[in-house]
């Protein structure tokens, strides 16, 4: 049986994975298909979970946008 733990992650990446590569940049997208996708789990704890999933996308984007700015190296 996993851990509580184990299981807010599992719900973070699943709503991490819908929507990357999105342009979500808002709470409120999130929120909605987290209470469809978790019906089980309170309010405030799916709120939880969005401003997780939100958080994650803000900082891969970032990252990306920092990877792409970087200049390649050549090797000579």
């Amino acid at each position: 049986m996993p851990s509580a733990a184990q299981l807010r992650n599992d719900r973070i990446d699943k709503l991490v994975a819908e929507f990357e590569g999105t342009k979500t940049r808002t709470l409120a997208p999130i929120y909605k298909r987290s209470l469809e996708l978790f019906p089980r789990v309170t309010k405030e704890r799916t709120k939880t979970y969005a401003e997780a999933a939100l958080r994650i996308l803000k900082a891969n984007r970032k990252a990306a946008k920092k990877e792409a700015k970087k200049p390649e190296k050549e090797e000579s």
